[in-house]
This record gives C-alpha cells, structure tokens and sequence, in this order.
C-alpha cells in the first residue's frame, strides 16, 4: 500500500524502455514518445542551479559562454511559462499540447527554490503552503495537497511528507523571507526523523513512517537542517 500500483509500475517501465531504445537521445524521444512533461520540479531546481553557476563565475572571475547564458535565460523562461494566473499557482505542463495540467502537486510550491519568481507570486505559494485545505498539513508539507481526490497519506508520492521535498521549500521560504514559516517546517521534519529514525518519506497525517529505513538523503538533509538551526 505504500508504493505505487501495478498498473504505475508498468507504465513507468514502458516509458524507459523507449527511451533507453532511442539511447536516450533527447529529439529522438520528444518526436516518438506518446508524451513529455515541462516539469514544475525540474525547472525550479535547474534555475536554482543556474543561479549558483553564475555566482561562481563571478567569484572566480570566469565568463560564462553567451551560448550558456542564453540557455540560462531560456530555462528562467520555461519557468515563467507554468504561472496559471487564474489558479495563482504554477503547474507542470504537457509539452505537445503546451496546455498546463492542472493537477495541484508538491512541485506547486517549488518555484519558491528557484528564488526567481516575483514576491507577489511567492506570497500566493505561501498562503496555500499555509492553508489547511491544501498544504498545511499537521506534518508538513504533503506532496499532494490534503484535499486532493488522489491524496493518500502514505502511498509514495500521492501525499506523504518527503524531508528532501521539505528542504528546498525551507530554502526558498528563507530566500523570500518568510523565516517563521521555514523554521515551522524546519523543526516539524526535524522531529519526524527524532522520533522515527530516517524514513524514506512520512505521513502527513499522523507522522508515521513509511518506505524504507535508513534512508540517506533523509540522514543528509536533516542533519543540514540541525545545522542551519
């Protein structure tokens, strides 16, 4: 009951099988395969990414490819692209139809990593992030929102609480800053892993532990987050 169903399981092995048969080669998978994704999630981190590479070709004096540049421009853009402004949310969005699914998910909340949006759209992020009806779970924050037909508290990514997840949201609270509401979530995972050792992920609901044990990047970022304490 905590992982994905049998039906996911082989869609999602259907989906590497063809891209390991097209070896991967992005054009050949985007003109074959029956659907892609502009991931919310991936955007939001690859800018943040993108920020970090800039500051360390300014500290170190190094100009970056205009080339380079270009592209980190671009990927800003396909950021910028997944605002539903009547939702006031972002969403992902099906990359041949270039309509946005609208199907609210943790990945709603993680332009606030990216650290690129506007504050008006980061207090938008935050108020649902906050609301009890969506986010605001007793342990944050719930990869899907609480009032959601498809959240299960703890079936893998369908509405457990996921300390990785937790961390980048801390950090693009702090980015913004809205300390009170990152240091909340802060502790809140903090005593999570206290109390049940390092799960994969935990349910929302009643904290309890899910997945497997021992699970590194659980050990890793709480201990960042003791420190950033």
């Amino acid at each position: 009951d905590q992982r994905m169903d049998n039906l996911d399981a082989l869609l999602y092995y259907l989906v590497i099988r063809k891209i390991r048969g097209k070896k991967y080669d992005i054009k050949s998978i985007l003109k074959h395969n029956p659907y892609a994704i502009q991931d919310a999630n991936f955007n939001s981190i690859l800018v943040r990414a993108n920020s970090c590479l800039v500051r360390i070709a300014e500290v170190t004096g190094t100009n970056l490819p205009t080339s380079l540049l270009q592209n980190i421009s671009n990927t800003q853009k396909a950021l910028d692209i997944l605002w539903d402004e009547t939702a006031k949310q972002y969403y992902s969005k099906n990359y041949y139809t270039k309509k946005l699914i609208r199907v609210p998910s943790i990945a709603t909340l993680l332009p606030l990593y990216a650290g690129t949006i506007s504050t008006k759209k980061a207090k938008h992020l935050v108020d649902m992030l906050k609301n009890s009806n969506f986010f605001g779970a007793e342990y944050p924050v719930p990869s899907v929102p609480l009032n959601s037909k498809d959240f299960n508290s703890m079936r893998y990514w369908q509405g457990p609480t996921w300390v990785n997840t937790n961390w980048l949201i801390i950090k693009g609270l702090q980015r913004y800053g809205y300390n009170d509401e990152a240091n909340i979530i802060r502790q809140k995972t903090i005593d999570l892993v206290d109390k049940h050792g390092c799960y994969e992920y935990y349910s929302a609901i009643d904290g309890l532990p899910a997945g497997a044990p021992n699970f590194s990047w659980t050990a890793s970022l709480v201990l960042d987050l003791i420190l950033d304490s």
